[in-house]
């Protein structure tokens, strides 16, 4: 990776710790129209529908002729055994078998509800993956975590969260406290928007190109280094479809909100009561 381009990733990565905090009580941005998910859904379902058929032999008359025949053939074992074909309803639409089983490509009723139903569920992930800051239940369900995985997942991303806060909490060479020089560039952010920007800069280049006194690591290099703890955690514990899944949201674990023991929750207080301070109108300061 070049140098600019893990400059950029670590720049992200510590922005996140901020955004984690003033996220508690900002409206989160509206994601993209229900219209836009269904078509983006249904373009990769298509997609995905091209290449399987583009990889079945040449020879292979049809995806109905293929259930067709593999019917009978499952109906021809049954009958030489002495058993009673029975219909698989744990399998795929399209690949279930017995005598009583619907090919959905002789029923074009019955393809369109499942082509509908494929893409209303992917549309509907879609949304969710668009906020990049989900509860925790949100995220296990998405992921369909179990409950136990559940825990452990909170349990690692609260872990993980103290560490961050911990590395930011260890002074500078110079004695200075990023953390609390992020909650102030925020709560000023709030209180002042026309000189965010510029104040952003220079707590970044601190964050960036400082080293934790005693080591030749950056603060922003440390705090990447507990994410991929957490990322890596994950893969470990959980099936290859729940990671890929994951991987698909692009979102930084440890902005999990919602989780008992965070301490992003006392930081986002922080920041509000700093730009409170600073003359800032925060929602629900008018109720």
């Amino acid at each position: 990776m070049s140098s600019s381009a893990t400059g950029l990733a670590l720049a992200l990565s510590i922005a996140a710790v901020a955004v984690a905090g003033y996220g508690l009580f900002q409206d989160e941005a509206a994601p993209s129209s229900d219209v836009d998910m269904r078509l983006a859904a249904l373009e990769e379902q298509m997609t995905r529908i091209e290449d399987r058929l583009q990889s079945m032999p040449v020879s292979a008359p049809s995806l109905a002729g293929l259930g067709a025949v593999r019917a009978e053939r499952t109906a021809a074992a049954a009958a030489a055994e002495g058993a009673t074909p029975t219909l698989r309803t744990d399998a795929p639409a399209g690949e279930r078998e017995g005598p009583d089983a619907v090919d959905p490509a002789k029923d074009p009723e019955k393809l369109a509800a499942l082509v509908d139903e494929a893409v209303e569920k992917k549309a509907a992930q879609m949304r969710t993956m668009a906020n990049k800051k989900p509860a925790m239940n949100v995220f296990a369900s998405t992921l369909e975590l179990t409950e136990e995985q559940s825990e452990a997942a909170g349990r690692e991303i609260v872990r993980a969260q103290h560490d961050i806060q911990s590395i930011l909490e260890t002074p500078t060479e110079d004695g200075a406290v990023l953390l609390d020089d992020l909650v102030e560039v925020v709560a000023r952010g709030m209180a002042e928007p026309a000189k965010h920007q510029q104040r952003w800069m220079q707590f970044f280049g601190r964050v960036m190109n400082e080293k934790i006194p005693g080591s030749d690591e950056t603060y922003a290099a440390r705090i990447e280094s507990v994410k991929q703890r957490v990322r890596d955690n994950f893969k470990r514990n959980w099936s290859e479809r729940q990671y890929a899944n994951f991987q698909t949201w692009q979102m930084d674990p440890t902005e999990v909100q919602g989780i008992e023991g965070s301490p992003w929750t006392t930081l986002g207080k922080r920041m509000q009561e700093r730009a409170r301070q600073l003359g800032a109108k925060l929602p629900g300061d008018d109720q």
